[in-house]
C-alpha cells in the first residue's frame, strides 16, 4: 500500500485548518495509508519591523492588552483553556497526532518512509507566514505533489525578497494545484506553468460525512439562532447582524473567537472543537462570518449566510480573494457583504446551482489526485 506524507496546518487554534487537514487526510486515505506529519512552526517572534505594520501592530497591542488587564482577561483565558484542550483532544482522535515538533532535522530524517508527500492545503503558502519547511524544501528525492494550498493574497508584489525562493521550489514540485485563480496566477507567473485549482479538501467531503462527523458533539444548542463567528473585527458587522435578527426575529450566538469578542452582547459559545464548530453550523438558521470555512460549511449545509469582507480592498496584504473566488465559482457572490434587504432576500438561495457546480468541481479536483499519485 502506498505510504503518503501529508505536511500541512493544523495546529494554530483555527477550525477552517483543523478540518481541512482532517479532510484531506480524509481524501488521501482512499489513496494509501496517509499520515500527517506532525510538524509544527516556531511561536512567531515579534520584531522592531513589526511595529510599523498595522496588522502586526495591532495583534501585538491586543496581546499586550491580555497581559496587563489581568480582571478582563481571565473569561478569555479559561475560553482559550478550554478551546485549547477541546483541539488537543480533536487532533489525537481525528488526526492520528500526539505530539508535535518543530525540529526541521527530523523532517530531514523521514523521507525514506514513505512514497510521496503532498502539501496542502489551507494558507500554507501564505507570503505573510512564509516557511520553506511547507515547500517541501525538505525532500529530494520523493515525488513532491501540492493540493490546493494557497497564498491567501492575489499577489507577491508586497513580498519582494522571497518571490525568488517560493519560484525556485516550485519549480521542483511533481505535480502543482491550488486552491484559487489568484494562486494560479502567481504560479503561472514564477515558473510559467499552468497548473489547476482544485477544491478546498472541506468542499471534497459529502454533506452526509459532515453530518456524521458534526453528530459527534455534545454542545447543548437552541432549536433557533444566528450563528456569526468573526475572525477579524465583528464590531464593524453588529448594525447587519442586528438587522438580520431583526428581521429573522432570531437570537444571535456570537461563536468567541478573538478576545473582544467575549465581551460582546450577544450570547456566546466558547472552547469548542472542530467537531463543536462544524455541528453549530449544521443546527443554525443564519449564519454571518467573515471566515472562509464557515462560508464553506453554510454552504455545505444549505445555510442562508453573509459573508463579510474582512479586510480593506487597499490592504496588500488582504485575504479577500479567498471568499470573493469561492462564491464566485459557486454563483454566490450576491452573500458577499450583502444589505439586509428583507427576509425573502435573506433566506433565499440557489443552493441546487451551487450543488451542481460542486460536484463538477469534485470530479476534477479527485482527477488530478488520481493523476498526481498514480506510480
Amino acid at each position: 500500500m502506498k505510504k503518503i506524507a501529508l505536511l500541512t496546518w493544523f495546529s494554530n487554534g483555527n477550525y477552517g485548518t483543523a478540518t481541512q487537514a482532517y479532510a484531506l487526510k480524509s481524501i488521501l486515505s482512499e489513496f494509501g495509508e496517509c499520515s500527517i506529519i506532525p510538524y509544527k512552526s516556531e511561536k512567531y517572534k515579534y520584531s522592531i519591523d513589526d511595529l510599523l505594520n498595522s496588522r502586526k501592530r495591532h495583534i501585538l497591542f491586543i496581546r499586550l492588552q491580555d497581559k496587563m488587564f489581568l480582571k478582563t482577561r481571565k473569561v478569555y483565558a479559561d475560553g482559550e483553556k478550554n478551546k485549547s484542550a477541546a483541539m488537543r483532544s480533536f487532533f489525537y482522535q481525528y488526526l492520528g497526532i500526539n505530539q508535535t515538533s518543530s525540529d526541521v532535522k527530523e523532517l530531514q530524517k523521514i523521507e525514506s518512509e514513505y512514497d510521496c508527500f503532498v502539501c496542502g492545503s489551507d494558507q500554507i503558502w501564505n507570503p505573510n507566514h512564509y516557511n520553506p519547511i511547507f515547500f517541501l524544501d525538505f525532500v529530494k528525492e520523493k515525488k513532491k505533489i501540492s493540493y490546493a494550498p494557497s497564498f491567501g493574497v492575489s499577489n507577491l508584489d508586497g513580498f519582494p525578497d522571497i518571490v525568488s525562493a517560493i519560484g525556485e521550489m516550485l519549480s521542483k514540485f511533481d505535480s502543482i494545484s491550488v486552491r484559487e485563480e489568484s494562486g494560479k496566477r502567481i504560479v503561472n507567473k514564477l515558473i510559467n506553468r499552468d497548473v489547476q485549482v482544485c477544491l478546498d479538501p472541506t468542499l471534497m467531503l459529502s454533506v452526509e460525512k459532515w453530518v456524521q462527523f458534526a453528530n459527534n458533539s455534545a454542545i447543548t444548542l437552541p432549536s433557533h439562532y444566528i450563528y456569526c463567528l468573526f475572525l477579524g473585527d465583528y464590531k464593524r458587522h453588529v448594525c447587519s447582524i442586528d438587522e438580520v435578527s431583526k428581521v429573522l426575529s432570531i437570537d444571535v450566538i456570537h461563536h468567541a473567537y478573538n478576545r473582544i469578542d467575549y465581551f460582546s452582547k450577544y450570547k456566546k459559545l466558547s472552547g469548542l472543537s472542530p467537531v463543536d464548530f462544524v455541528n453549530a453550523i449544521k443546527n443554525a438558521s443564519f449564519v454571518c462570518t467573515d471566515s472562509f470555512h464557515a462560508t464553506v460549511f453554510a454552504i455545505l449545509f444549505h445555510k442562508p449566510f453573509i459573508c463579510f469582507r474582512r479586510f480593506s480592498d487597499k490592504d496588500k496584504k488582504s485575504q479577500n480573494t479567498r471568499v470573493e473566488n469561492l462564491l464566485s465559482v459557486l454563483s454566490l457572490l450576491n452573500r458577499l457583504d450583502m444589505e439586509c434587504r428583507n427576509k425573502a432576500s435573506l433566506l433565499n438561495i440557489d443552493f441546487g446551482k451551487s450543488d451542481n457546480i460542486l460536484n463538477e468541481l469534485r470530479k476534477q479536483s479527485m482527477d488530478y489526485l488520481n493523476r498526481a499519485l498514480s506510480d
